[in-house]
């Protein structure tokens, strides 16, 4: 954030700044923090469609959780399918600063919790995940005019130093 020397920032709730959380809109999917200049980010998703409060984010074919500052600890996230796009289990590789995995997602919308163990390195710990297959709604739900390639659902993930 080069060059930010507000006291308060208004963020994408994908984004955790240094500093307090002040107001949030979850309908808008934004959060107002108050900081010390310069304002500097924490943690960052990337790879999640943006949703409605109360539904979980679709994935495209990689999502990627970002913390700077970190010291190690957890993150717990849960996901799941949608047996209407997917015939079949999901694939999802997970590497970063934690243990590599592959894990099979049932086609279904029943959520599956995941807790990794993170291992910072330089004081930045980082969760890759990848899914296949993706798949676009327009292609298999007629009448849909989704052309996005999803992935699996995610819930919000939550870091526990």
């Amino acid at each position: 954030l080069r060059g930010v020397n507000e006291r308060y920032v208004l963020a994408p709730a994908s984004v955790q700044l240094v500093g307090s959380r002040v107001a949030s809109d979850p309908s808008k999917q934004l959060v107002l923090y108050r900081v010390t200049p310069p304002a500097r980010i924490t943690t960052r998703v990337a790879g999640l469609f943006p949703t409605t409060p109360g539904v979980e984010a679709w994935s495209g074919a990689h999502v990627q959780w970002l913390r700077s500052r970190c010291s190690g600890g957890t993150l717990a996230v849960k996901v799941s399918s949608d047996e209407k796009l997917f015939a079949k289990p999901s694939t999802l590789a997970v590497s970063g600063t934690t243990t590599a995995q592959t894990l099979s997602i049932a086609h279904s919308t029943v959520d599956r919790p995941i807790t990794l163990t993170l291992a910072p390195v330089n004081g930045v710990c980082r969760v890759d995940f990848r899914i296949s297959p993706t798949q676009q709604p327009s292609s298999v739900e007629p009448g849909n005019t989704d052309t996005r390639h999803l992935g699996l659902h995610f819930t919000q993930p939550v870091y526990t130093p």
